[in-house]
């Protein structure tokens, strides 16, 4: 089997968004989220110069890029590392995920990427669960309000719950 890096990094944030909401353990799909959110972030710095969302975010959170990735990437290096900090323990903040996946789904399509239904879900989830950072792009909140309802002011568990009875009413 042969595979390039972009469509490994749109197979592993398909299987972490439906693990999301199927239930699987979130930790499991962070590790599959973030390993696709670098690959994903290192090809748009590549073939797109410019276009990252993780620059954005960078930008607007007066970050540099090592401050940036220390940040953004301290789980999935937590997850990955022990050779420094084997007795270290982490805090994990679970809303974390969904904007790794989010920036994810970002990257993917500034570089011309299939959007996935997966990835399509996750993005009209994500924009009703935080729809005060969308209200003046209504053409996008509209879809997402339509199908999730207000969301945003729920807690974690409700929203992935939430999300997890529409994923299985749009995959059965």
């Amino acid at each position: 089997m042969q595979i390039d890096k972009h469509s490994a990094a749109l197979r592993q944030l398909d299987s972490a968004i439906q693990g999301f909401f199927t239930g699987e353990d979130i930790i499991a799909c962070h590790t599959l989220a973030g390993a696709s959110s670098m690959l994903l972030s290192d090809l748009v710095n590549l073939k797109c110069p410019g276009k990252s969302w993780d620059a954005v975010a960078q930008e607007d959170n007066g970050l540099s890029p090592k401050e940036y990735y220390a940040i953004t990437r301290k789980t999935q290096n937590f997850l990955k590392h022990a050779d420094k900090d084997s007795g270290a323990i982490l805090e994990f903040n679970p809303v974390d995920f969904t904007h790794i996946v989010f920036f994810a789904t970002l990257n993917n399509g500034e570089l011309g990427g299939i959007k996935s239904h997966a990835v399509q879900f996750f993005q009209l989830w994500y924009i009703a669960c935080n729809s005060e950072l969308f209200t003046d792009q209504k053409s996008i909140l509209e879809p997402s309000l339509q199908l999730f309802g207000q969301i945003g002011n729920q807690s974690f568990d409700s929203q992935r719950e939430h999300g997890s009875i529409k994923w299985a009413s749009t995959t059965s």
